[in-house]
């Protein structure tokens, strides 16, 4: 073979490989991508309702204990002591009275009383809110998210096996600043052939 041929044939084994490595990037960056949006991905309908009503059970028993209905029992008790749970501040050697535990409260005893509609309307708004989304359950999300990140190390021991065999070659190519350091790290006989 004359030295013309293998220099042509050389250059052309660099260029597919420059090509495939500039493959396995986009490929890369398609799976950080799919990471990105599966870790941003809604609750389902149902767990983002059980998740409000856990909230709201909290918030009514926590303004029905903070109300302290035991104080009604007591005999000497008149009309008008009874108030909503409030607090003293003092801000700048002033002091003053803090009401947004009485706001907790009375947000508290409506969501007990009114509990129904205020779910059916919170429903309404989180349908509206995932309305063609994919929607993930938690266990989903992480078994996605195992599996594009077991892809994605997969794709970066095949990138750092272009890069090792471009340098070999006597290119210096740049590694991502954002690449693997198992795939960097890794040993020639584990990256792919």
């Amino acid at each position: 073979m004359s030295l013309l041929k293998k220099l042509t044939a050389s250059r052309s084994a660099v260029t597919d490989a420059m090509d495939q490595l500039d493959v396995i990037r986009a490929k890369n960056a398609d799976i950080q991508s799919e990471i990105r949006r599966l870790e941003v991905a809604p609750l389902p309908v149902g767990e983002a309702l059980e998740l409000f009503d856990n909230w709201a059970e909290k918030q009514a028993e926590e303004a029905f204990q903070s109300l302290r209905p035991e104080l009604l029992l007591d005999p000497g008790l008149r009309a008008g002591e009874l108030s909503l749970p409030d607090f003293t501040y003092v801000l700048d050697g002033k002091s003053g009275r803090a009401h947004h535990r009485a706001d907790e409260v009375l947000w508290g005893l409506i969501i007990a009383t009114a509990l129904p509609s205020v779910r059916s309307i919170v429903e309404e708004k989180v349908e509206a809110a995932v309305l063609g989304r994919e929607c993930l359950s938690r266990q989903e999300r992480a078994e996605k998210i195992e599996r594009a990140q077991v892809e994605l190390l997969e794709i970066e021991l095949v990138e750092e096996g272009i890069v090792r065999a471009l340098e070999a070659s006597g290119l210096d190519v740049q590694r991502r600043a954002d690449a693997d350091p198992q795939a960097v790290l890794a040993s020639d006989a584990s990256l792919p052939a």
